[in-house]
């Protein structure tokens, strides 16, 4: 392995642990690399990984409110006594 390689190899395997270890950017990484290597493009940073908020819609009245689970309606039954003797 030339030396150009191995530094193209550590700058991809760097760029892969600054994006938090990705499965299947491997060639991303490696084009990236030699790129940065290669002085064809300025070095990027990484953005940090975003977490996932929760849903929020709009009620009716336009004001923001979470979403809930959705209601469930029921049916009442009603059992019918017999009639009471006399």
């Amino acid at each position: 392995m030339t030396d150009r390689e191995d530094m193209i190899r550590q700058r991809a395997y760097s760029i892969w642990e600054e994006e938090g270890h990705p499965h299947g950017r491997d060639a991303d990484h490696w084009h990236r690399a030699v790129s940065e290597i290669d002085g064809a493009a300025p070095a990027k940073k990484a953005a940090p990984a975003k977490k996932a908020t929760p849903v929020r819609r709009k009620a009716a009245t336009g004001a923001v409110k979470a979403v809930a689970e959705p209601k469930t309606r029921t049916k009442k039954t009603t059992t019918k006594s017999a009639p009471k003797k006399r």
